[in-house]
């Protein structure tokens, strides 16, 4: 582990980059893009699947989907040596609905053990197999925002030790 450190400070040339002024300048940096970035996708971050779900809302595309099948498949936690051994469950979930008398079947995976039979669709009427479901689309798209948000962040923060 302090190798790790030792390492990680000759990176950005040895202990005297180590200042009060670096580190104001990468707080400031840090603090700046977190500030954008928590904005952007906190305002405009409805995403493009939910800007799809609006305008397909309007157009009355919407339909209700069934779960058809559903299988559960357990994984460990971060690695193999976890002296814990916490497992994780992704649950598979197949789906069907239908529009104009024909079916359509997606799948997706969760890591919610209680899903609704029933799941709301929202569809491209001139090509109904593009759908969005709300389930799906919000959670992964806060996930990878905050991903986004904190390495650009943390980006930031060291390039303040670089200049």
């Amino acid at each position: 582990m302090i190798w790790l450190i030792i390492e990680f400070i000759s990176q950005f040339g040895g202990l005297e980059v180590l200042t009060p002024v670096n580190f104001v300048r990468g707080f400031i940096r840090a603090g700046s893009v977190f500030f954008i970035f928590f904005f952007v996708f906190r305002l405009y971050g409805n995403g493009r699947k939910q800007r799809q779900i609006q305008k397909w809302e309007a157009r009355g595309w919407k339909t209700t989907a069934y779960v058809v099948g559903t299988s559960r498949q357990y994984r460990y936690g971060l690695s193999e040596h976890d002296p814990m051994k916490r497992r994780r469950a992704d649950y598979y979930v197949k789906y069907k609905y239908e529009v104009d008398g024909k079916s359509y079947y997606h799948d997706m995976i969760t890591g919610f053990k209680n899903w609704k039979n029933e799941i709301t669709v929202w569809y491209d009427k001139n090509n109904p197999k593009r759908h969005v479901t709300s389930e799906y689309s919000e959670s992964k798209r806060k996930y990878y925002g905050w991903v986004f948000t904190i390495v650009l962040t943390l980006a930031a923060f060291l390039s303040g030790f670089s200049s």
